[in-house]
């Protein structure tokens, strides 16, 4: 008989011993210490500093849908645990009033298997969630900061499933130096940084997710290798500098039916040294009824990034560039520096290619990829991505005038067009040299590169259209005349109505290329070619001089 009532104290103690129920009212720095415990919350409790510390392996910290006000008179931490196992904290509230960046809502540095669930954590300017170690769970948690990171994850092998993050001034949803996680039905919304971002972080699934910004990235990828994303959307609502979705220097990720959006600017960016990524089946949308940006930009440092990105079944939208659904259109990749681009440059006035869609109407679809500023060396950096991305029939090439402010050799300037032209006529679609009109002060030297250029693109079987001779002085007379100060509206930029004279001629030259069904050979040069063969320069001289009549005779063919 004794013996069966000390079997039965002793199960008593240690049901006792293993479930600590915590009273309302004032807590400082409670140690839950017990391994194996379980500690529940009976009431809402107060902290001046630091509320509870795991300070055991094995701990449940049950909230029991109360809540913990903490930092209410110092620097401090909700609940926290540093090195431990297999805790569990679940069902709590936590409000952290203290202003320091070292006051998180709850804390677990170097843990292992750790699961936070169905929590809520807000802090100033610390952490609603920090997480560090590996194996860690986070779910159904919701986070927010004033001035921090909302929700912080730099953690290996972890999960974080069906949360949502909100701060005002920091990354939303925020993983650094985190790999080989899965990130699932989750949402980041920030009002001045990224919504939800990967700085070095690798090997991560990404599922169903949204990231939205104010001023700043949607869905955001720095130094971020083997990602897979998937029916995930970055969002930016920026007026100045956000893209929907932002890689930079990231390679290997994947994006599968996913969507970048931005107001303003791009909907999806890759940057720096960004290479080998996948897009498959994904929407770019630069979404502003008056934004001068794309659905998809390339700004990549350098060559070596160029066509090693791929793109399966991609969409772009914006007001100056939407892929075309319908596969009988004759299809136009214009790229350029600012005078292809037009207001893209912020300056008031618009591309020729926005008079030759007006002058041609359907069946012509027109992606305007000029660049503000760009050179020929930039261009042909981004140009093998832009041919994949829109797959157009036909491509035209405009640079020139940034490239002798620049002061490049004018055959590099050349072999950058002319590189240009032969890829995409290797991959089956039909380019269109365009000259470029004169800058002033640069008068001479423009028409130096524009006759040479001719000359070497005539040579190699391409077409060339010469816009200086539509806007200078006596206009298509096939000469370069003098420079014609009333059709600029700067030193380099045509107005408007010269603008609109060099896009109802480039209609015109595109309508006799579309009833001939190839490519006319240009006739718009000019007579006063000053280097070149002599045989060349005699050619030259003869399509000056009977442009007309060469013209009659290749209608009839």
């Amino acid at each position: 008989m004794k013996f069966l009532l000390f079997i039965f104290l002793l199960v008593c103690l240690t049901v006792t011993a293993s479930a600590v129920d915590i009273p309302a009212g004032y807590v400082s720095g409670y140690s839950l210490n017990s391994a194996g415990t379980t500690y529940v919350l009976t009431e809402n409790v107060l902290a001046n500093t630091t509320a509870f510390s795991v300070a055991a392996n094995d701990i449940v910290f049950d909230g029991n849908g109360h809540t913990i006000d903490c930092g209410l008179t110092g620097a401090g931490v909700g609940i926290t645990s540093n090195a431990h196992s297999n805790i569990t904290i679940k069902n709590v509230s936590v409000i952290q009033h203290n202003s320091s960046t070292s006051s998180h809502g709850i804390l677990t540095l170097n843990t292992a298997n750790t699961l936070i669930s169905n929590c809520s954590a807000s802090s100033i300017a610390g952490c609603g969630i920090y997480v560090t170690g590996s194996t860690a769970t986070v779910d159904r948690c919701n986070t927010s900061s004033v001035r921090g990171k909302s929700l912080y994850i730099s953690a290996n092998n972890s999960r974080v499933t069906n949360c949502s993050a909100l701060s005002n001034s920091h990354y939303a949803i925020c993983l650094i130096n985190a790999n080989n996680n899965t990130v699932s039905n989750c949402t980041g919304r920030t009002n001045t940084s990224h919504g939800l971002s990967f700085t070095t972080s690798n090997n991560n699934n990404v599922s169903s997710c949204a990231g939205y910004s104010n001023t700043s990235h949607g869905l955001s990828f720095t130094t971020s290798n083997n990602n897979t994303v998937r029916a995930s959307i970055g969002y930016t609502n920026s007026s100045t500098g956000g893209n929907g979705i932002w890689l930079t220097d990231s390679s290997n990720n994947t994006f599968v039916d996913s969507t970048g959006l931005s107001y303003l600017k791009y909907g999806i960016n890759l940057t720096g040294n960004t290479t080998y990524n996948t897009f498959v089946n994904c929407v770019g949308e630069s979404f502003g009824s008056n934004s001068l940006r794309h659905g998809i930009w390339f700004s990549f440092s350098s060559a070596a990034c160029s066509a090693t990105n791929t793109f399966t079944n991609f969409t772009t939208r914006s007001a100056l560039a939407a892929t075309s659904t319908d596969l009988a259109a004759e299809t136009y990749l214009n790229v350029g520096d600012s005078i292809t681009a037009g207001g893209a440059a912020g300056l008031p006035y618009g591309a020729y290619i926005h008079y030759t869609n007006i002058t041609l109407g359907n069946g012509y679809v027109f992606y305007n990829r000029g660049l503000g500023g760009e050179t020929s060396a930039s261009g042909r950096i981004r140009f093998l991505d832009e041919m994949a991305v829109f797959n157009p029939k036909y491509v035209t090439i405009m640079y020139g005038a940034n490239d002798l402010t620049a002061k490049r050799p004018q055959q590099s300037i050349i072999d950058d067009i002319l590189w240009m032209a032969s890829q995409a006529k290797a991959q089956g679609a039909t380019p269109i040299i365009l000259l470029t009109p004169a800058r002033k002060g640069f008068v001479m030297n423009t028409t130096y590169l524009d006759q040479n250029l001719s000359t070497q693109a005539l040579a190699a079987g391409y077409n060339v259209f010469n816009v200086y001779d539509i806007i200078d002085t006596v206009p298509n007379n096939s000469q370069y005349d003098e420079y014609d100060v009333t059709n600029y509206l700067d030193s380099v930029h045509p107005t408007q109505a010269a603008n609109k004279l060099i896009g109802d001629a480039f209609a015109n030259y595109i309508t006799a290329l579309s009833s001939q069904g190839h490519v006319q050979p240009s006739v718009n040069v000019s007579s006063n070619v000053s280097s070149g063969n002599v045989l060349l320069r005699a050619i030259h001289r003869l399509i000056g001089k009977y442009s007309r009549e060469i013209l009659e005779l290749w209608s009839r063919d």
